[in-house]
């Protein structure tokens, strides 16, 4: 399961990287209480807050925004709005990937679930909540995106850092912090 999920992981990210050239932990809660320091407000319904139970020194968030690339590929794969997406990766001082969300913005409650839908179909679980689609990586299955992202992908090292740069530069999304 893990390995599908990952592979889904990479479809979707590769698919993403075209396009621009061309389980929840409890941590993610909803938006509707107002947002603290260091919270990331993904729409008007969903926040992001910070983990509790992952330890890191170094947040790095960063977000397509309103990419028409991003909604076009949607769009043309699976027939929905998708507004924005959101990458959140969490890093211990010695510069190691502890920890990654990846959020999915869609125009609809309906969107968000027919893309967790197409993701059920290839094994891995999406978590909703309204119109956001998003997945939880642990450190063991981040570490495991990470070296995919090596072998197929073109990332050069495994530092946290590097992936967040990587994300950036491939992908165009802009920071968020």
């Amino acid at each position: 399961m893990k390995k599908t999920v990952l592979a889904i992981l990479a479809l979707i990210g590769a698919c993403s990287l075209c396009a621009c050239s061309l389980f929840s932990n409890g941590a993610a809660e909803n938006g509707n209480e107002e947002a603290k320091s260091g919270d990331i407000v993904l729409c008007d319904t969903f926040t992001h807050h910070d983990p509790t139970d992952v330890e890191f020194t170094t947040r790095y968030a960063c977000t397509s925004g309103e990419s028409q690339d991003v909604k076009d590929a949607y769009k043309q794969n699976y027939g929905i709005d998708a507004l924005s997406e959101y990458w959140i990766l969490y890093a211990s001082a010695d510069d190691v990937a502890v920890a990654e969300y990846d959020y999915y913005v869609f125009a609809t409650a309906e969107d968000a679930q027919k893309f967790a839908d197409v993701m059920k179909e290839y094994g891995s679980e999406v978590t909703l909540d309204g119109q956001v689609a998003y997945v939880y990586m642990d450190e063991a299955m981040t570490k495991d995106f990470i070296a995919m992202q090596m072998q197929y992908c073109g990332l050069k090292s495994d530092k946290a850092s590097d992936y967040a740069q990587f994300w950036k530069e491939g992908l165009g999304y802009m920071d968020i912090d």
